[in-house]
């Protein structure tokens, strides 16, 4: 297919140049039949994901089948008033999948225990299982449309196991907020890797902050509606710990996270392990402490600060007490307590002067971005 590749880093792009890139993608692929959009959940909610997939719904379901399965990963699945902030009420019920990532995986390959190896530093050192929700595969999609927000993150994807084995092209998306609105800078189509490529570049104009020195005390906030566990929180902790000092504090205001995992037995891990440094998770790893479930040990390493600076939850007690919170090895405060003295509604992005003179640096929305000094 001929890629679409639209960039616009002041402005953004327009709702009617968004329409006439999908009409240039779907004239590409005339007679469909049965289509599967793969946007994300709502804890991506600023990737404009929800807007092209309502875009696309309207487009394709007069002559297709329609399914939309959000890409949950490990996470929850999407509730009604999650799917309506973001798909409005364009998609009925019916025509949205749930993806069981425990029970209807299916293998593709293995990334090498070599290449593990490399990456890792020689930290872990085994073959990774690459699965897929088997409805890729075996679904009999004439077209899949994987909507994704390129934004600096933990982990990418691998281009050895799909390429040119299903009917598969990525939207890729590049987002900012400007005025309190998703500001779409860049829109990337095709079925290459080049897309992921030139978003990448522009989102490492617009997505990495550069702070000139590391803040003795960062306060960032967790939008209630969007995270309401530690599992996807803890963002605002592998998002900002690059521009917190040695000895310094983290402050999360998490007025919503009423949970540490997304579902029973990640809760329990987190619980029973706690974010207590690298070295201690790779230990119980090693012993065997989380059998085949080596995403709630990445999940462990990556919520904390291996002693580097101190980490403090903001929560309702009715939500997450003192005392669980403080199990898991961070410090606590009540989150009105802290909101009294770091008021999300008041505080800008960037270094803030409090009332009783203490600097501080404030970063509203973790997700959209990267802090770290160079």
């Amino acid at each position: 297919m001929n890629e679409i590749y639209l960039t616009n880093e002041t402005s953004g792009i327009s709702p009617a140049e968004v329409e006439k890139c999908m009409d240039e993608l779907l004239a590409q692929y005339p007679g469909l039949k049965k289509v599967l959009i793969i946007p994300p959940d709502f804890t991506r909610c600023y990737s404009y994901a929800g807007e092209l997939t309502q875009v696309l719904y309207k487009k394709l379901s007069p002559s297709a089948t329609v399914h939309v399965m959000p890409a949950l990963g490990t996470h929850m699945a999407m509730d009604a008033e999650e799917k309506e902030k973001m798909f409005g009420r364009v998609i009925p019920e019916e025509a949205f999948l749930v993806h069981h990532w425990q029970t209807d995986t299916i293998s593709i390959g293995k990334v090498p225990q070599e290449v593990i190896e490399e990456i890792s530093g020689g930290l872990y050192s085994t073959d990774i299982e690459v699965e897929v929700n088997e409805k890729l595969i075996h679904g009999g999609y004439d077209l899949i449309l994987s909507i994704g927000q390129v934004v600096p993150h933990e982990v990418v994807g691998q281009q050895h196991f799909l390429d040119g084995k299903l009917p598969l092209v990525y939207i890729q998306t590049v987002t900012t907020l400007k005025d309190e609105e998703i500001c779409l800078n860049g829109l990337y189509t095709g079925p290459s890797r080049k897309p992921f490529e030139l978003a990448v570049e522009l989102s490492g104009r617009l997505n990495i902050c550069h702070v000139e020195r590391r803040a003795k005390k960062l306060v960032t906030y967790l939008d209630p509606y969007e995270l309401k566990t530690t599992w996807v929180g803890n963002k605002g902790i592998y998002r900002t710990r690059m521009a917190v000092a040695d000895g310094g504090d983290l402050i999360i205001l998490a007025p919503g996270v009423k949970a540490f995992g997304e579902n029973e037995e990640m809760d329990n891990m987190t619980r029973t392990y706690g974010y207590k440094g690298r070295d201690y998770v790779l230990k119980l790893f090693n012993e065997g402490a989380f059998e085949n479930r080596i995403m709630a040990a990445a999940h462990l390493i990556q919520g904390s600060s291996d002693g580097r600076f101190h980490i403090t939850y903001c929560t309702r007690p009715e939500n997450l007490s003192k005392e669980e919170i403080e199990s898991v090895g961070y410090q606590w405060m009540d989150y009105e307590e802290a909101a009294s003295l770091y008021n999300p509604d008041t505080l800008h992005d960037g270094w803030n002067t409090l009332d009783n003179g203490e600097e501080i640096y404030f970063v509203k929305t973790p997700a959209l971005g990267l802090w770290k000094v160079d």
